[in-house]
This record gives structure tokens, sequence and C-alpha cells, in this order.
């Protein structure tokens, strides 16, 4: 039986909590495990990667001051070895910032609504935090609770 393709983002906690903690060596071997599971057993599924507190600030939500410290380090495509590579690049040098965790599902979300809105594509977003870092605002909990994947 033939099994259905999955849309799947991971959105990587590097705040200023995580890196601080032996948790973020443990967190960055789960998405690295993850993301080899996704390569060798589910080779056609897509994969984006979403890191949150991180220096940097990429993605595609910025508007005026908000989603800051939020960076997208893989869009949404097919499994390749990219992926991993991308995974492995993640250190501690990337993050340190205070980044919101809800800001970072809001950017998740979005990746998946812009690329498979009305697709017959399963769609996931795997979270990888300790929640060490308080969220800063509950402002987009209704964006998050009504959108539609």
């Amino acid at each position: 039986m033939a099994r259905n393709a999955v849309a799947s983002v991971l959105v990587l906690d590097v705040g200023s909590g995580m890196c601080a903690s032996p948790s973020f060596r443990v967190a960055k071997e789960a998405v690295s495990h993850l993301s080899q599971q996704k390569l060798l057993f589910a080779p056609k599924d897509d994969v984006g990667v979403v890191l949150c507190g991180s220096k940097a600030t990429c993605n595609s939500c910025v508007v005026s001051g908000d989603y800051q410290h939020i960076s997208v380090i893989r869009e949404v495509l097919p499994c390749s070895v990219d992926l991993l590579q991308a995974v492995l690049q993640v250190n501690n040098e990337v993050g340190g910032c205070a980044g919101d965790l809800l800001d970072a599902l809001v950017v998740a979300i979005d990746l998946l609504v812009d690329k498979y809105i009305g697709k017959a594509k399963k769609k996931h977003v795997f979270v990888i935090t300790d929640a060490a870092d308080p969220i800063r605002s509950a402002r987009d909990v209704d964006v998050i609770v009504q959108s539609q994947l």
C-alpha cells in the first residue's frame, strides 16, 4: 500500500535558554536523526527547517519588527542531502537570541500554507525545544488555532 507524501517543517529552538543548556546537543541530534529518517525512509516527503532564536532574521512574515530572530534555513522542499547539511550546520553560534516560539510556529505554518493550500498532502510541524524561553506575547494564538492546514 502506498503511503501519502507528507510536508513537514522542523522548528528548532536555538534561543538563549536552549543554546546555554545541554539540551541543545540532544535537540540537534533529534533533528538530525529525524532528517536522516526522512531521507532514507520517506524520500518523497517535503521538509523545511525553521530556527527560533537565531541571530539573523530571515522569513517571509517579517513586517514592522514582528517575527524577529526567526530564520528559515531550508524552505519546504523534497528530502535531499541538503536537508541534512542544513541541520548539521546549525550550532550555538547561529542562536542565542530571544525568539518567540509562537512566531516560529506562525512562520512554519505560513511555509506550509503558501505551498500546499488545497493540496491533498499531510502537513506536520515538529517543534523541538526545552521551553526555557518565555513566550513574549500570545497575540498569535488565534492565528495558529484558526489556521486551516
